[in-house]
């Protein structure tokens, strides 16, 4: 089950960056509204409008790892989540006290 996922998940990694370069840009496309946590029903309507066409709910089972019915950019990219939180403290530091 867990390789099903894990090749699911290659398979969703590759066509998100070729589709929108990052996984970040891909997260905001699924979740629009910025609420930082989307739903199995979410999801699987953001794949079929953003073209996807692999084993959604295999994936989703991968991605939502302690079953709380949400994932979050943490659960589709970990390294893309401290990257843009590196950024943010950054920003917060260099301007908030300007």
């Amino acid at each position: 089950v867990m390789q099903r996922g894990w090749e699911a998940y290659e398979e969703f990694s590759l066509f998100a960056r070729r589709r929108f370069g990052n996984a970040i840009r891909l997260y905001f496309e699924i979740d629009p509204e910025e609420t930082m946590r989307v739903g199995a029903m979410q999801f699987a309507r953001a794949c079929e409008e953003i073209g996807y066409r692999g084993n959604v709910s295999t994936l989703w089972r991968y991605l939502d790892k302690d079953n709380s019915g949400q994932i979050t950019l943490q659960d589709l990219d970990s390294k893309a989540t401290a990257v843009l939180a590196d950024f943010k403290l950054w920003v917060q530091e260099k301007f908030d006290d300007s």
